[in-house]
């Protein structure tokens, strides 16, 4: 990946960007400034939310599709919002804690990698995959849920992501490869390594109380959960290892 020139925002206006991109992952329509200011309870006026809106569009942290009044995240906007998730705004909650801790008390292998990605992809809303090290199996699901979002009424869209999920494996894996032990990456648009500029992806290792290891990914559209996505990789990272 190209290295990413760090850019900063004042408080108020990180928490308007904050705001607006958790409010898009919402509802999948453009938010204006009236509904940004309902929603979000931010305690600042309507005009200053258009002001701090419209500086973010002249930064290209966020962009004004066709003639509406809304604005939705940029690639640039969705990166900032990541790179600046903090660990305690954003946690699983008990029941899904409790899941995860229960899948890696599963013994075997196979049982376990199918019970996995089953969950990954159940607390993520995101199509999940899950592969051993050194294996070129790669357990798979979340096609059907991921093609229910809005985005893919748009039927090129859906044999759009269908291509992506068919590339997934070979092309994964090889750039997984270069992956650090313990590094995880979130890819955003443009920055997807399989080449696919409308969707989002995380990639990270898990390691199996008994040994054995390996890596998963959760991949959906540009507004996908990322708050939750990283919550499930920093949750996989405390389980306790042998």
């Amino acid at each position: 990946m190209t290295k990413r020139k760090a850019e900063t925002l004042d408080l108020r206006t990180e928490r308007v960007l904050d705001a607006l991109v958790r409010e898009y992952t919402k509802t999948a329509h453009p938010i204006g400034s009236l509904e940004l200011l309902r929603r979000a309870r931010l305690d600042v006026s309507p005009a200053t939310i258009r002001n701090e809106l419209l500086e973010l569009c002249e930064r290209g942290f966020l962009e004004q599709p066709h003639t509406s009044a809304g604005r939705v995240p940029t690639d640039k906007g969705y990166r900032f919002f990541v790179d600046h998730l903090r660990e305690e705004d954003d946690e699983l909650d008990s029941s899904e804690v409790a899941l995860l801790e229960r899948i890696f008390e599963i013994r075997h292998e196979d049982e376990f990698m199918r019970e996995f990605v089953q969950v990954l992809s159940e607390i993520s809303g995101a199509f999940a995959a899950v592969a051993l090290r050194d294996k070129d199996f790669m357990y798979e699901t979340g096609f059907s849920e991921v093609a229910d979002e809005p985005e893919f009424e748009d039927p090129a869209r859906a044999r759009e992501f269908g291509e992506l999920v068919d590339r997934l494996g070979s092309g994964i894996r090889g750039f997984f490869n270069k992956f650090a032990r313990d590094e995880e990456q979130i890819f955003i648009g443009e920055e997807n390594p399989l080449g696919f500029p409308s969707y989002s992806m995380v990639v990270s290792q898990w390691r199996h109380p008994r040994g054995f290891e390996g890596f998963f990914t959760l991949v959906g559209p540009k507004r996908t959960d990322y708050a939750k996505h990283k919550a499930v990789v920093r949750r996989i990272k405390k389980i306790p290892k042998q």
